[in-house]
């Protein structure tokens, strides 16, 4: 709390409006419509690869929050605040940071996949950005946002082996998406299974609904991903090429 103690001495209007703003980009909105961009304009495997990273880190990052229950900084400390108009969207528990995870995972997999040096710098300002905006804005702490960048880089260099070639991602992706959908079965088991009498009226109890919504959406992401792969593969044969 320390630091966000610091951060909270600095603030001023410019830098609150400027990380407000920064910090939309990493909302899971922003990382699906790029995942979808890449796939549909640049390049279906670099496409997979941010998809697959960022809906994997998601459920772990689920996992975790609904695991470890800790609270926001401000419930910790009643006497921090942090800047208003993100508390409205700062939902759920606080480890670790679901922005965080996303940006990270987003631009980590650009950066990369990617050989041009513009665009591995262009990429972890981004990521720096979109954390660092977490902490100044109060909303989380930097064990959130520093266990969120470990998991996505995990994650950023385990897949790159199964994408980095056209023959690497025929022989492992479709095994990477069952792995992937067997891990997301778990996770919704275990929250289905959580008992609510173990969680208390009010915040906490819909957080653990919550976490059931979420796994739910993302686990169904997981299954379309394994359906649509085989039927694109062998089917519909989408190609980027010529667009």
């Amino acid at each position: 709390m320390e630091f966000l103690r610091f951060l909270e001495s600095i603030r001023t209007g410019v830098g609150n409006f400027f990380f407000a703003t920064v910090t939309h980009l990493g909302e899971e909105v922003f990382f699906l419509a790029i995942a979808i961009l890449f796939y549909w304009c640049i390049s279906k495997r670099q496409g997979y690869y941010i998809l697959l990273t960022g809906v994997l880190g998601s459920v772990i990052n689920q996992w975790l929050k609904i695991v470890c229950r800790i609270p926001r900084p401000w419930i910790i400390d009643p006497g921090f605040e942090p800047v208003g108009d993100a508390v409205a969207e700062a939902t759920g528990y606080s480890f670790p940071s679901g922005h965080t995870q996303n940006i990270a995972g987003t631009f980590g997999c650009i950066g990369r996949y990617n050989r041009q040096k513009w665009v591995k710098i262009s990429s972890a300002v981004i990521i720096l950005l979109v954390a660092f905006s977490r902490m100044y804005l109060g909303v989380h702490t930097p064990l959130d946002v520093c266990t969120s960048l470990g998991i996505a880089a995990a994650l950023v260099f385990a897949f790159y082996f199964v994408f980095r070639t056209e023959e690497s991602t025929d022989r492992y992706l479709i095994w990477v998406v069952i792995g992937s959908v067997i891990f997301s079965v778990a996770f919704i088991l275990y929250v289905f299974l959580l008992p609510e009498s173990g969680f208390a009226p009010g915040a906490d109890l819909a957080n653990l609904l919550s976490a059931k919504k979420n796994a739910a959406t993302l686990t169904g992401c997981l299954f379309g991903l394994a359906l649509v792969y085989p039927l694109d593969k062998y089917v519909i044969k989408f190609d980027t090429k010529g667009r």
